[in-house]
């Protein structure tokens, strides 16, 4: 599943907008480029991250979709292509960004990202280390990291 939310950062914003297609809530069909948006995935299926939801942060830069949007977790994750700071290595959001790439696409490759993670350039070292080698071990990893996020969002003041 995936699904976006507005900006609080957008009131009274004179934005472009683009009807963005299925798989996003009916509350939030249309989103306003140049500004902040988040946005909530959910693992896949047979993959660590199952049922598990993880909310991103996406800021489009004024020449979207020329240049691709600055897409970062919210919800820590453990994951051998997402740093302590929730940043993303994706190929699409850097180097192989195109401009016929919207948002849903863009979520749903992060989405997939997190059931097949390139090892080949990992953020995480040990969750790269760990990755198809100890899946019990990263498991675990996976969900203490998910859970801290959790205890922030109930516990602000941490």
């Amino acid at each position: 599943m995936i699904s976006c939310h507005a900006c609080p950062h957008d009131k009274g914003r004179k934005c472009l907008s683009a009807r963005v297609e299925t798989d996003i809530c009916a509350s939030c069909r249309w989103l306003h480029y140049y500004c902040c948006r988040t946005a909530t995935i959910t693992g896949t299926q047979s993959t660590p991250y199952e049922g598990l939801s993880y909310s991103l942060t996406l800021a489009f830069p004024a020449n979207y979709p020329c240049s691709p949007p600055t897409i970062k977790f919210i919800t820590p994750c453990f994951h051998p292509n997402v740093d302590v700071h929730g940043n993303i290595c994706l190929d699409i959001l850097q180097d192989k960004w195109s401009a016929v790439y919207d948002v849903r696409a863009t979520l749903v490759s992060l989405r997939s990202l997190l059931g097949e993670p390139n090892n080949e350039s990992p953020l995480n070292a040990l969750a790269a280390s760990l990755w198809g080698k100890d899946d019990t071990e990263f498991q675990k990893h996976v969900l203490k990291k998910h859970a801290e996020g959790n205890t922030q969002n109930a516990n602000p003041n941490r």
